[in-house]
């Protein structure tokens, strides 16, 4: 960490432009080749507090002063982590995984047929799992509104 204190006591020096492209790059390119996963707004909240106490922060731009990132956008990235280790990366769990791969599969398929705006589809084992989740949601709803009564 670089500091220079004619300009302001707090003053940390940001990487070269140069690696802060090749950082936002490599962020970029393994954040959406995982389908863009982002982490709970808890994790969010916590990373982001990490980075805002640490002494490489550069708050005037919410910045890195490490990696050059805007922590806003990165502490959202579930396969991002910090360049120190004070938080690490989320490992996507299989069902995850193969959510995010359909989810990006119908996305190319409505882009393929020109559709601006994919639709939705289902097999018929998620629907099912839908109905039944909503028929759940229903029943939980009536028991809870019989009991205030």
């Amino acid at each position: 960490m670089e500091k220079n204190n004619s300009e302001d006591d707090n003053y940390v020096k940001p990487p070269s432009f140069l690696q802060m492209v090749k950082t936002f790059t490599a962020e970029m390119s393994t954040y959406i080749a995982n389908g863009a996963p982002n982490v709970t707004t808890e994790d969010y909240i916590d990373r982001l507090g990490t980075c805002e106490s640490c002494e490489h922060f550069i708050e005037k731009h919410a910045r890195c002063g490490q990696c050059g990132c805007l922590m806003q956008h990165k502490a959202k990235m579930k396969t991002a982590d910090c360049p120190l280790n004070k938080w690490e990366k989320q490992i996507l769990t299989d069902d995850q995984k193969e959510t995010l791969e359909k989810e990006q599969k119908r996305r190319e398929e409505a882009r393929i047929k020109g559709i601006k705006k994919p639709v939705v589809t289902y097999t018929p084992e998620e629907m099912q799992k839908l109905k039944e989740e909503n028929a759940k949601r229903q029943e939980d709803n009536n028991t809870d509104s019989s009991n205030k009564v």
